[in-house]
């Protein structure tokens, strides 16, 4: 999956030959990243990799007793007017442990912290969607490792692209 910052600025930090330089807020990514599981009993995280303007990762998520983890739901609104939530039609409705579910609770925290230590609370961080791939054999999750783990030195090599 990617996640981009919202406007083109590198607040994440910078690549310096082929290698990820974390800035402070990077660094607060990559701590919210690696916390999901805390929040997610059923997720695993494989590769990731915080670059200058958004993040790569592999989230595999399990069973859970309930059965509705799966998938994404691309409809979740992160910002909605407050009302009841079950009042919103099911196709708004983020339900516990999918990925709109994880991405939205990692885009909160994230933002939360880098908005509380730059003083400037609700500053809106991220895009408002994301995007994913369901990964479906062992060539795809291969290929998909090595993008993600050589996404700096290409950042490198094309400009910044």
């Amino acid at each position: 999956m990617t996640i981009r910052l919202r406007g083109s600025h590198h607040l994440f930090g910078e690549v310096v030959a082929g290698r990820m330089r974390l800035s402070s807020a990077g660094r607060v990514a990559s701590q919210c990243w690696r916390e999901i599981p805390k929040h997610f009993p059923t997720v695993t995280l494989d590769v990731s990799v915080v670059m200058p303007d958004h993040v790569h990762g592999i989230i595999v998520i399990g069973k859970s007793s309930d059965q509705r983890n799966v998938g994404a739901q691309h409809a979740a609104p992160l910002h909605s007017p407050a009302r009841a939530l079950s009042t919103r039609p099911a196709s708004l409705r983020v339900h516990a442990g999918s990925l709109g579910a994880i991405v939205r609770a990692f885009k909160s925290a994230t933002t939360e912290r880098i908005n509380e230590r730059d003083g400037t609370p609700g500053k809106q961080v991220w895009q408002g969607n994301y995007f994913d791939r369901v990964i479906r054999s062992d060539d795809e999750l291969y290929r998909a490792r090595r993008y993600i783990l050589t996404n700096p030195d290409r950042w490198s090599n094309s400009a910044n692209s």
